[in-house]
């Protein structure tokens, strides 16, 4: 039988951004070098590791800490052939490389060679359901994993052994999984510097197939260990990986007195874990808010300790979208406007778009239009002369958008076929797509019959779905289905609105989704009513207003143009 669920799936030892995605609340970190999980500094990159069939097309990366398995061919190089034969769904012929590689280590003698190509061997066999290849998985590995043990490599020799750990662990198979993780800690027993490491790492495994309590004792034992031996780096990441362990389970008062303990070192590190608490408090929801806005206000502070002006911008920035996500618009501009005096006096004008284009947006969120499109001009301006053609097309759309919402309808028509054809030179598919829905909008507010808008607003959704664009496929059937309402053509209207209240399921917009929800009930109300009064398609008068609440005007949503 094929292993239980998680024996053989992703990556057991997930790396930090795996192990903390979704639980970053409503803040986007970029590179504070937050990580909850389990570091590659002490921990060491993802080792190989097998997965389950379903997990074909997810191939694993070579371990950064591997060097070339041999003379006779590059780890690197048998890698990336069995992986391109996996991904071509070529299973068949991924073996035969494997053996074709252990047979020519074989015959040079070279038992690491060996040991990797026999474990690809077995990692395909698994992968193709073998039932036999499944049941002798424990002993097969052990037997990979003696050949890493005979050459000294002994990383190498521990990742392969938490291989048959997960695998126990999957199969409920408890003593056989003790007997394996006491083999792994018995190898850097006494090891003050090897050994709390090493406990991370098999936490991770632990973690990995959700037996939080196994994972806690390690975690502890680990941040003892580090203690001890007066790591205070290694100590912080035990902590952290605590604080993930908490989080993961809800546990949100112990996971801040695990990060409380961690705030510690440069300013830079202080900030990073001020960071993480501010995580914690906007995973809590509520009140939890303005306490994660509190961290954030210490992190900058940290920040400034240490002069990191990078720094200090990206946590305002920060500050800045969870206040927007909070509809805290006011506070959102204040402090968008203190990001923007810190990145002007670097001189960077790309930063200084982006810090701009993120006032644009907390000012529409204020209902302050006047002060958005000021802004968008500026940020427009700076974008041109830094030649950065994602942040001019996002700044031009968003003038030509705000014109349009003012009723200069002949203005936004100008300025969209401007960054249409900027776009187009620039080929920048994105700023073409976001100006042929503004350019359709203002075309169908000027003509509601207007084919040509119609054929602008089509064009932008084909070009969004091909770059699998959800947010501007969000923009695209919005502006469709009102130009349908509006046409009369209320199936097609209805069909695009769906669209719309799919894009809303995916991006996680409870509100928008309620309100589609019900613009699709109106809808659907006034079709029957219309049908029933006459034989013919009726016009709706003002039936483009059906989704105005739910549009990306009203969303405030960041659009990836």
């Amino acid at each position: 039988m094929p292993p239980a669920d998680g024996a053989m799936g992703k990556p057991a030892r997930r790396d930090f951004e795996e192990l903390t995605g979704g639980l970053d609340g409503n803040i986007r970190g970029v590179s504070l070098g937050w990580d909850l999980g389990w570091t590659s500094a002490v921990v060491g990159a993802a080792p190989v590791t097998c997965r389950r069939p379903e997990a074909v097309e997810e191939v694993p990366a070579p371990s950064k800490h591997s060097e070339d398995v041999s003379k006779v061919q590059p780890k690197e190089g048998l890698w990336k052939e069995v992986d391109a034969k996996l991904a071509n769904e070529a299973s068949d012929e991924a073996y035969d490389v494997a053996m074709a590689a252990l047979a020519k280590a074989q015959q040079a003698g070279d038992k690491k060679a060996q040991a990797l190509a026999s474990y690809l061997a077995v990692h395909v066999k698994v992968l193709q359901e073998d039932r036999k290849a499944i049941e002798n998985l424990p002993k097969s590995l052990r037997e990979v994993a003696a050949l890493y043990g005979e050459v000294g490599d002994k990383r190498e020799q521990e990742d392969v052994m938490k291989d048959i750990l997960e695998f126990h662990l999957a199969n409920g198979q408890r003593e056989e999984a003790a007997k394996v993780e006491q083999e792994i800690r018995d190898q850097v027993k006494g090891n003050k510097k090897e050994e709390p490491p090493c406990l991370l790492r098999l936490a991770a495994v632990f973690y990995s197939m959700s037996a939080m309590e196994g994972a806690r004792t390690l975690v502890e034992e680990a941040v003892a260990g580090f203690g001890a031996s007066g790591d205070k780096a290694g100590s912080v990441t035990a902590l952290r990986s605590m604080a993930m362990l908490y989080l993961s389970q809800q546990k949100f008062d112990e996971a801040l007195q695990a990060l409380e303990k961690a705030v510690q070192g440069t300013g830079t590190e202080k900030a990073s874990i001020q960071y993480g608490i501010s995580q914690v408090y906007a995973a809590m929801g509520g009140k939890g808010v303005s306490s994660a806005v509190d961290a954030l206000k210490k992190a900058r502070a940290f920040m400034k300790e240490d002069g990191n002006k990078d720094g200090e911008l990206e946590v305002l920035q920060i500050m800045s979208e969870l206040m927007l996500s909070k509809q805290q618009g006011t506070d959102a501009v204040a402090t968008g406007q203190e990001a923007l005096a810190v990145v002007q006096a670097t001189g960077d004008q790309s930063k200084e778009a982006a810090a701009l284009l993120r006032l644009v947006g907390a000012c529409l969120s204020s209902q302050n239009d006047g002060e958005a499109l000021k802004y968008a001009e500026q940020a427009e301006a700076k974008a041109r002369a830094a030649d950065d053609i994602e942040k001019e097309a996002q700044a031009s759309y968003n003038i030509a958008e705000i014109m349009l919402r003012r009723g200069d309808k002949t203005g936004s028509i100008k300025r969209s076929k401007e960054q249409l054809q900027r776009c187009r030179e620039k080929q920048h598919s994105a700023g073409q797509a976001s100006a042929m829905v503004v350019l359709g909008q203002a075309l169908l507010a000027e003509n509601p019959m207007s084919a040509e808008g119609m054929r602008y607003l089509q064009a932008a959704l084909g070009l969004y779905k091909d770059s699998d664009d959800f947010v501007g496929l969000h923009s695209a059937h919005f502006a469709l289905a009102n130009g349908y309402f509006t046409r009369g053509d209320l199936e097609d209207g209805l069909a695009h609105a769906r669209e719309v209240l799919s894009c809303c399921r995916r991006s996680g917009d409870k509100v928008n989704e309620e309100l589609v929800k019900n613009n699709i009930e109106r809808a659907r109300q006034l079709t029957a009513q219309m049908r029933m009064s006459s034989a013919k398609r009726p016009s709706v008068e003002n039936a483009g207003i059906l989704l105005s609440p739910a549009g990306p005007q009203a969303c405030h949503m960041k659009h990836s143009r």
